[in-house]
């Protein structure tokens, strides 16, 4: 939802995350460890997104902030960088 990709979606199944931009064109495929219930550690396994600053291996720890009307408000730190930022559940399956 902030970011310039209004196509861009996450789809969480298992202890996998991938994260679709453009359309789906693009995707970083993640494994999903669940630290607690509000926070996950996601390590890059797969991706095609060009001149995408981090690769395979590469670690990313979420904490979910809040749930708000269909919205999740999160918090992202990723090779020392914090990104805070909020995304639409569009289901829950």
């Amino acid at each position: 939802m902030d970011i310039d990709d209004p196509n861009s979606y996450i789809v969480i199944k298992g202890d996998k995350i991938t994260e679709y931009l453009n359309n789906g064109k693009y995707y970083i495929k993640s494994e999903l460890k669940w630290i607690n219930d509000c926070e996950y550690q996601a390590k890059i396994i797969e991706i095609n997104v060009p001149e995408f600053p981090f690769g395979p291996g590469t670690s990313m720890n979420v904490q979910i902030n809040k749930i708000e009307n269909g919205l999740v408000y999160y918090t992202s730190i990723i090779s020392g960088e914090k990104i805070d930022g909020v995304f639409e559940i569009v289901a829950d399956i």
